[in-house]
This record gives structure tokens, C-alpha cells and sequence, in this order.
């Protein structure tokens, strides 16, 4: 006679349920960290460096102009030569002729432009002129076109009202739920919360976000569906009540796949001179230092590229000799 064999799986589960919370815990710390190095380091990083080294980077952006311009005359010479058969001083000579003409025919249409610009101006006073007196008063065609005038701008200013208390309102609206799913879902609120529902706050906060207030109501609706299960059953909020062990495994293994993600991004982000500027700018010895790095990285670039200029500039003289 076989013997039925049961075996209790709640410890199991509960520590399956540990690794989890483990887990989510790390995710969040990734998470922040790569926000506050996107949303806070990078943006100061960036502004610091422009104020501090203006100077430097005028210089490169003039350099670089420069070097591209010779570039363009060296390839247009070689496709000159090798298409034409002629000398590379008849290409460069070609090449100053073609930069002549480009500028003529700019200035040219710049002129041309003006010139419109001056005729539509004064025959928009002429054409005010002859309707004012095709009509029996020029004073009610004053008035006419002035309340046109006062209606676009109302009707321009009304529908920029309007969207500005629509945004208004999905604000408020999205800020709204997000309470509401706070209240069930936040870890500070609510001890004990299943792996899934965990999971859904991280959900919650990526849709208030986006302001996303379809994705908001149907978590809403969820999180409530959840907790009216739970309270049907009778189901505290030990996880082996309400989680099964092949579940639990599930979302584990998907946690650790956005974890490894998380890690990934985080490592790529400290690779960046931006990284920990927040504390960095705070303390004066590191301060120091990183001014000093970012100081000689600009030095090597625009010595590099001034001596790449430099050659180019050689290249083009010899063109004007050969």
C-alpha cells in the first residue's frame, strides 16, 4: 500500500520570496542611481564644462570648421583631377572660382530677398490705401480689421487656455491615482506585499511618469482585484498563501533579467566624466582634480587638431604651387 507523501512548501516560498524582495531592492538602488546620474550629474556636468572652458571650446569648433573646409578642397581638387585630367593647381583654382560663385549667388539672393521684403511692405500700404477707399468708410474698415484681428488672437489665446487646463487636469488626474495605488502598493505603506504586486509598483511609477492614465486605472483595478482575492480567501500577507512556488521562480528569473540590464547600463554610465558630479562639485580636492583632467583633455584636443590642420594647410599650399 503506497503512502501519500505531503510536503510543506511555505518555507520554500518564503525564501524564494527573501530573494526576491533581495532582488527588488537592488533593482531600485540600480534604478535611482542611473536617474540620478541622467537627471542630475549629466545636465550640470554638461553646464559646468560649458561655462568653465568656453574658451576651449570656441577653439576646437574654429579648428574644426577650419579642417573641414580644407578637407572639402582636398577632395574636391582629386575629383577634379580625376575626372578632368588636369593639374591639381587648375583644381584648386577651380575650387576658388565654384567659392566665388557660391558667394555671388548668395549674396545675391539675400539682395533679391531684401528687396521683396521692402516691396511687400510698401505695397501692403498701397493695397491699404485702395481698400480704404473702395470703402464707404475708413474708419469702419479700421474697425473691421481690427476686431479680426482681436478675435484671432482671442480665439488663438482661448485654444492655448484650453490645452493648458487639459494638461491641467490629466495632472491632477494622474496624481490622483497614483495616491490612490499608493496607498495599496507603496512597500512603506503596506508590509508583506506578494512579488507581484511589488513588481506593479515599479509599473505605477513608470506610468505616473508618462502620465499614462489608461495603464494608472487598469493597475488600479488590479491592485484592488488582487486584495479582494486576498481578503475572500482569508489570505494574510505571507507570500505562501498567496504564491505559487513555480510563480515566484517565474518572476525571479524575470527580476534578475532587468537587474542584469540595470547593472549593465549603470556600468556604461560610470565610464562617463559626468559620473557622481553631484558629490564631486562638493568636495574641493576632487573638485580640483577633474577640473584639472577635463583642462588637459581640452588641451590635447585642440593641440591635436591644430597640428591636423596644420598638415592639411601644407597639403593645399603645395596645390597652389604644383
Amino acid at each position: 500500500m503506497s503512502a501519500l507523501i505531503w510536503i510543506d512548501s511555505a518555507p520554500l516560498i518564503r525564501a524564494e520570496h527573501k530573494k526576491y524582495l533581495a532582488a527588488v531592492a537592488r533593482l531600485k538602488a540600480s534604478q535611482d542611481r542611473l536617474t540620478l546620474h541622467e537627471k542630475s550629474d549629466e545636465p550640470r556636468y554638461s553646464l559646468w564644462v560649458q561655462t568653465e572652458f568656453a574658451s576651449e571650446i570656441s577653439k576646437m569648433r574654429l579648428l574644426h570648421e577650419k579642417y573641414v573646409e580644407l578637407e572639402e578642397i582636398l577632395e574636391f581638387v582629386e575629383d577634379f583631377v580625376r575626372e578632368t585630367g588636369a593639374s591639381p593647381r587648375e583644381g584648386y583654382l577651380e575650387y576658388l572660382e565654384m567659392k566665388r560663385t557660391q558667394d555671388l549667388m548668395r549674396k545675391m539672393r539675400e539682395r533679391t530677398q531684401a528687396d521683396e521684403s521692402d516691396r511687400d511692405d510698401s505695397g501692403d500700404e498701397s493695397d491699404d490705401d485702395r481698400q480704404a477707399r473702395g470703402k464707404s468708410s475708413s474708419d469702419e474698415n479700421f474697425d473691421r480689421q481690427s476686431y479680426s484681428r482681436d478675435d484671432n488672437s482671442t480665439s488663438s489665446s482661448a485654444r492655448s487656455s484650453a490645452a493648458s487646463r487639459k494638461a491641467e487636469q490629466r495632472d491632477a488626474d494622474a496624481k490622483q491615482l497614483y495616491r490612490q495605488l499608493a496607498k495599496r502598493l507603496h512597500p512603506d505603506m503596506n508590509g508583506g506585499l506578494s512579488p507581484e504586486e511589488t513588481e506593479m509598483w515599479f509599473e505605477v511609477q513608470q506610468a505616473y511618469e508618462d502620465r499614462d492614465l489608461s495603464r494608472l486605472e487598469a493597475l488600479l483595478a488590479m491592485a484592488d482585484r488582487i486584495a479582494e482575492e486576498r481578503e475572500a480567501s482569508g489570505a494574510t500577507s505571507a507570500p505562501s498563501k498567496f504564491q505559487s512556488l513555480g510563480r515566484l521562480k517565474s518572476m525571479l528569473k524575470s527580476l534578475a533579467s532587468k537587474l542584469r540590464n540595470s547593472q549593465r547600463a549603470l556600468k556604461k554610465a560610470k565610464q562617463s566624466p559626468a559620473w557622481n558630479f553631484h558629490a564631486i562639485e562638493k568636495d574641493s580636492r576632487q573638485f580640483s582634480k577633474l577640473k584639472l583632467n577635463v583642462s588637459t583633455d581640452f588641451e590635447r584636443v585642440v593641440r591635436d587638431l591644430h597640428s591636423d590642420v596644420r598638415k592639411l594647410e601644407r597639403v593645399v599650399a603645395r596645390l597652389r604651387r604644383e
